[in-house]
């Protein structure tokens, strides 16, 4: 099987879809009979690509206009070097794929759905351009073989969309169990001074979606039932200073620490430190949580984790399993759900037992990179027959 990926959004950038596209890539390499990748080119970029075993063609494009001003980059590519699939990471690159398969240098289009770029529109201010945008978008779409949404909360939005059940399959995110575990053998807490400690923690860009404005609401009611808790927010963003002003209008400055933006290399050691994991993201579209592979990461880590019921988040909490789901916007109830966590360490070590389990079995990237080849290789098998 020959394919070319193409991506907006690819390292040494951070984010959801970069990690997707990053993992992703990686294991279809490896069972490809011939793989290229096209991403916008980046400073640094070069690093990342040559630790690479596959062929990296970087396009000097802003990211969302890969689809565009690297057509003619790309088509001269497949026209040398036809594909049986060309995956895009994101439906905007498209008519890449659209030009492909008209000129016969690619057989099928598949494209990879997460959420948020369902709901975006760059001309929210311009009636007329808004409307041409969703006509683009929506005639992009019919023109794809496969979907592959990483959430149920994505697979009804592509059927908003007119994208029928037989095109699509749901292959959630993952994580890398080797990188996110359980440390045994040391005292965290007490190497971060934080012995005693009840420990939540968060990480995430620091925006109002996000919801870490919930928790610091949340936590007078909780620090009545629990004295001993902390929590530790770690990421930064433009909402750093309007968290920090609620926590002084709280009388939390005690009771919050921010550890600005926390070295990859280190991210393990927060997950380990915390009793519990909690981002209860809230929905407005067009801004919303595809799936949260943080979660992922955490309970890769053995940890419980806490997140609203919104978006993808359901896809990747399974509720009272490994996790909890609790109200969009309701600081009550995620106040309960963090007590009732405390109160039953046995059964908040299940949880956390159980989402590590989970990512071993099913949730981990070389699990989902078989799965999404298997369902490449049915593909081409049905269509071919």
């Amino acid at each position: 099987m020959k394919i070319a990926f193409i991506t907006q959004d690819f390292p040494p950038e951070h984010g959801g879809i970069q990690t997707y596209s990053y993992e992703v890539a990686n294991r279809l390499a490896l069972h490809a009979d011939d793989f290229v990748l096209f991403a916008p080119d980046k400073p640094e970029a070069q690093v990342i690509d040559q630790a690479l075993n596959y062929d990296v063609i970087r396009v000097k494009s802003r990211n969302e206009l890969l689809g565009w001003t690297g057509k003619s980059t790309i088509d001269k590519y497949l026209n040398a070097r036809k594909v049986d699939i060309v995956f895009h990471a994101q439906w905007q690159t498209i008519p890449v794929g659209i030009l492909a398969k008209r000129k016969a240098n690619a057989r099928y289009i598949i494209v990879a759905a997460h959420a948020r770029e369902y709901f975006f529109n760059p001309f929210k201010k311009n009636p007329l351009l808004r409307k041409w945008y969703e006509n683009h978008k929506r005639k992009c779409l019919q023109q794809a073989d496969l979907f592959l949404p990483v959430s149920q909360f994505t697979a009804d939005t592509l059927s908003e969309y007119g994208i029928k059940e037989q095109k699509q399959v749901i292959v959630i995110n993952g994580t890398n169990p080797a990188q996110f575990f359980p440390i045994k053998g040391r005292n965290l807490k007490k190497e971060f001074g934080r012995e005693g400690q009840f420990i939540i923690f968060s990480l995430c860009r620091l925006v109002h979606r996000k919801g870490m404005d919930i928790i610091l609401n949340a936590l007078p009611e909780i620090i009545r039932k629990i004295s001993n808790v902390h929590y530790i927010i770690g990421g930064t963003g433009p909402y750093e200073a309007e968290l920090k002003n609620q926590c002084q209008e709280l009388g939390l400055k005690d009771s919050v620490t921010f550890t600005g933006k926390i070295p990859y290399k280190d991210l393990n050691q927060y997950y380990n430190l915390c009793d519990i994991f909690c981002m209860p993201a809230r929905a407005v579209l067009p801004d919303v949580e595809g799936f949260g592979i943080v979660f992922l990461e955490a309970n890769a880590a053995g940890k419980a984790v806490i997140g609203s019921d919104t978006g993808g988040i359901p896809s990747a909490i399974l509720h009272e399993e490994t996790g909890l789901l609790v109200e969009t916007e309701n600081p009550n109830h995620l106040a309960r759900a963090i007590i009732r966590l405390y109160e039953d360490d046995t059964f908040r070590n299940q949880l956390g037992e159980n989402g590590r389990l989970r990512v071993m079995n099913e949730a981990n990237w070389d699990a989902i990179g078989l799965r999404i080849f298997e369902s490449l290789k049915g593909l081409l098998n049905k269509l071919t027959d």
